[in-house]
This record gives structure tokens, C-alpha cells and sequence, in this order.
């Protein structure tokens, strides 16, 4: 009876390694990246938790600052890379979504920043930013997150 029992709390140790080793992969963003003000404490970040920061359905980072999610303009390729991989929606279900919010009064899509220097500025410049610009963007005063599934 022992050694069943042993057998069954070692598969289920290996299940739970395999499901744990999953749920930290890291996202292929094909050339977007995601940014923080260099003094945030997060590091890695999942597309769940993005998703709540640029619907605006969570407002607030761990340690309490408030998140100033800002975004690219539309039919931009950080734009439409971060909007498919990270939100997974077309950009037509994101614009939808944010006219129901505004017209219903229950909250305002993210400031519209025009490419990549303007959003790597403007998180340097605000602790709770987080945004996206590509993966050739020069990062002075911010941080790269890796975002995991």
C-alpha cells in the first residue's frame, strides 16, 4: 500500500512541475516588447494580468501605485502585435469594447501615444506607466517585462 501511495504523490509532484514549467513559458511578442518605469518591482508579467492593466479592469500594481497603461496608435505594428498576442482580439473587439465603456460612463481607453520614443518617454517620466514598443526601441530609463502565458 506504501509504495502506491508513493507512487501517486511522486505523479502528482511530476504533474504539478509540468503544469508549473507551462504557465511560465515566456510569449513570442514577434518584435514588441512590454515596459515599465524602471523603479516598478515587477519583472515578469502574464498576458492575463496585461490584459486586466489595458482593459483598465485592474488599476492598481502590487505595490499599490496606480497602472497608467498607454498605447500606440492604431494600425501600428506594436499596435496590432501587442493587441493580437497579448489581448487576443482583433483591433475592431478592442475599439467595440472601449466605445461600450465610454458610452456606459464606465472608463476611458488608454492615452494614445504616437511610436515608440513617445511611450519609452512618457514610462520613464510615469512610476505606474506600462506600456509596448518594438523590440528595437532604445529602452533609456525603463524596463523590459517578460511576459509569460
Amino acid at each position: 500500500m506504501s509504495r502506491s501511495l508513493f507512487a501517486v504523490a511522486v505523479a502528482a509532484l511530476m504533474l504539478g512541475a509540468t503544469v508549473g514549467s507551462v504557465a511560465a513559458e515566456s510569449v513570442d511578442l514577434s518584435g514588441v516588447v512590454v515596459i515599465v518605469n524602471a523603479s516598478q518591482g515587477v519583472t515578469t508579467i502574464s498576458t492575463a494580468e496585461l490584459t486586466k492593466l489595458f482593459l483598465k479592469k485592474s488599476t492598481k500594481w502590487e505595490n499599490g501605485t496606480a497602472v497608467v497603461p498607454v498605447d500606440q496608435a492604431p494600425n501600428t505594428l506594436p499596435r496590432c502585435t501587442f493587441t493580437d498576442k497579448v489581448l487576443g482580439k482583433t483591433p475592431s473587439a478592442v475599439n467595440s469594447y472601449w466605445q461600450q465603456q465610454v458610452f456606459s460612463g464606465a472608463g476611458v481607453p488608454p492615452e494614445i501615444l504616437a511610436g515608440d520614443e513617445a511611450v519609452v518617454a512618457f514610462v520613464k517620466q510615469n512610476v505606474g506607466a506600462v506600456g509596448y514598443v518594438s523590440a528595437e526601441a532604445k529602452l533609456d530609463g525603463v524596463k523590459a517585462l517578460t511576459v509569460t502565458q
